[in-house]
């Protein structure tokens, strides 16, 4: 029942592609983040 991954795939370069993902994702959200946090903290009249 293990995980089948084409030729030359394993569970350690699956993970490096994962994370190498995240990382990328992350440093592509993190502005808009920020901005909409800054706006959800400033007070409205």
């Amino acid at each position: 029942m293990g995980r089948h991954f084409p030729r030359g795939r394993t569970d350690a370069g699956e993970l490096a592609v994962h994370r190498g993902f995240v990382r990328q994702f992350t440093r592509s959200c993190e502005p808009a983040a920020k901005s909409d946090l800054e706006a959800r903290s400033r007070l409205t009249p």
